[in-house]
């Protein structure tokens, strides 16, 4: 990687893109959190959900000009497309540091596991996990709490159709027509199930994820909480699911 400083055009190695710190910016922060690059590229950023919440939207906004402000970046590898034509990447700093953590660590985000984006979000994680103990941004207000298996069920109208962290005990494990569920209780059509979809299935599999080994296994899992029969969250991504001790 070579660092320029005060240098106003994009340097393209690979598929790096470089920033200095203190030139002119190429580059304009969009209303949805996406970063609009020079050439009209917009990237959006790998493997995170920024926080919808007004106030703290403004926070992670205002966060984010600062450090790409004040800071030399790149886009580091790899660098995909998503469907309609965005990059998406991490964005890394000269000191090691992405700027992912550093709203993660700021409770300005979750972390989001999209197929196809990251590796290793075992430091994203890590930074969520000491967030959510301190209680530090969207993890003080009551929308973003954990909610237990037990509670997600579907009279909760306030959880259907928004991202969710659900923790609770799998009893019992199946595979129907290609579909994998964890149910968490025995009536699926008030219990909360997770659902690994038929056409993910050999995917999520692929990825190193043991599903018959996690009946009886406490877990959080995050994804979009929806009615489909009874409550469940869809995982198309094994990292949606943590096992806990």
């Amino acid at each position: 990687m070579v660092w320029v400083q005060r240098f106003s055009v994009i340097l393209f190695l690979g598929s790096f893109f470089c920033w200095p710190a203190q030139a002119a910016e190429p580059w304009r922060l969009l209303d949805d959190g996406r970063i609009e690059l020079e050439q009209g590229q917009v990237l959006r950023l790998a493997s995170i959900r920024l926080v919808e919440q007004k106030g703290l939207k403004i926070k992670a906004d205002a966060l984010i000009r600062e450090l790409l402000s004040n800071q030399d970046w790149s886009v580091g590898e790899p660098t995909i497309k998503d469907r309609y034509g965005d990059l998406v990447g991490i964005i890394e700093f000269s000191d090691g540091k992405s700027l992912q953590t550093a709203l993660i660590e700021k409770g300005l985000a979750r972390v989001y596991p999209q197929v196809g984006e990251g590796s290793d979000l075992s430091a994203l994680f890590q930074s969520e996990n000491v967030a959510r103990e301190t209680r530090s941004g969207l993890w003080a207000l009551n929308i973003y709490q954990v909610v237990s298996a037990e509670e997600a069920v579907p009279q909760r109208f306030d959880l259907r159709n928004y991202y969710q962290l659900v923790e609770g005990t799998i009893v019992a494990v199946a595979k129907v027509r290609g579909n994998i569920y964890l149910n968490f209780g025995e009536d699926w059509r008030e219990d909360f199930t997770i659902m690994i979809p038929k056409s993910f299935a050999k995917s999520v599999v692929a990825q190193g994820l043991n599903y018959k080994d996690l009946e009886g296994k406490r877990v959080r899992v995050r994804g979009w909480f929806r009615l489909y029969g009874g409550p469940l969250i869809d995982v198309t991504d094994a990292r949606q699911i943590e096992e806990l001790r």
